[in-house]
């Protein structure tokens, strides 16, 4: 388990390097120099792109959800303080008796370490994120195994998952950004092979355009892919502190799915040989 857990580590901190050094390869490379034309077309490009942002946001706010409750759930093993530890010894207890004393799974885990593939959206490839998630399956059948590292890993997902600065680009005024992290988790675990079937996927598209999706898509499946050109959209609508946090969302929530099916495939064979 902690040679998995480095495993999936290992490969979120080198998406993380590539795409950190070919933003700041790209931002050596730029001219120092521009002509006010030029300035003036890229303020026109920002403010095109991050009013039809912020248009989209405002109609997502608008519907009245619990946003609280629907992160809690989404990044949380529990959401009440004054049960969890008795909700936690329950869940593990549930599924240790069925994980003790069976190493082989060793022997299978290989099956389930592929090279990502393009889901088919019209398949039953995709699992279902609410028969199996994180929060109410993985992490406390992991935990059985390296409670310290999965503890560690949950607490990076509840970080990331719910950091903002309540703004978008160099905006001043305060602004509900929950819909686009959201947005963000949601289209990272569905490339994965994971559907929410709880989740509007219409929203990912009125937030994240075709080049955010595909820059989304590199960072999590072909970081070696980046390009100083894969940026150059982001920085319309973005600042820089928000693009790294896009890469480290993207990066955390990739080695959470990692994980999940890696507890799935656990449990899986734990059951086949029972």
């Amino acid at each position: 388990m902690q040679a998995s857990l480095i495993l999936v580590h290992i490969q979120r901190l080198a998406a993380i390097v590539a795409s950190l050094d070919i933003k700041v390869k790209e931002r050596h490379n730029q001219p120092d120099k521009k002509s006010p034309n030029n300035d003036k077309v890229d303020s026109d490009d920002n403010n095109l792109i991050k009013n039809n942002i912020l248009k989209n946001l405002e109609k997502i706010n608008s519907i009245k959800i619990d946003q609280n409750s629907q992160f809690s759930s989404f990044c949380s093993a529990s959401s009440d303080d004054q049960n969890e530890t008795e909700m936690l010894k329950d869940k593990e207890n549930l599924y240790s008796d069925k994980l003790n004393n069976h190493s082989i799974f060793n022997k299978h885990i290989h099956k389930y370490c592929n090279v990502y593939h393009d889901f088919d959206p019209h398949s039953e490839d995709y699992r279902s994120y609410l028969e199996f998630n994180w929060q109410d399956h993985a992490y406390y059948i992991l935990r059985n195994y390296h409670p310290n590292g999965v503890d560690c890993i949950h607490q990076e997902i509840e970080y990331l998952s719910t950091l903002t600065t309540d703004s978008l680009g160099d905006k001043n005024s305060k602004l509900n950004t929950f819909p686009i992290r959201y947005a963000v988790c949601c289209y990272v675990e569905k490339i994965l092979g994971y559907y929410h079937e709880d989740y509007n996927y219409s929203n990912v598209n009125k937030l994240l355009n075709v080049s955010y999706k595909t820059f989304i898509k590199n960072v999590a499946c072909y970081p070696h892919k980046l390009k100083p050109e894969d940026f150059n959209d982001l920085n319309l609508a973005f600042n820089n502190e928000e693009i790294l946090h896009i890469i480290l969302l993207v990066s955390i929530i990739k080695e959470r799915t990692q994980m999940t099916y890696l507890a799935n495939s656990l449990y899986e064979i734990i059951k086949s040989i029972e």
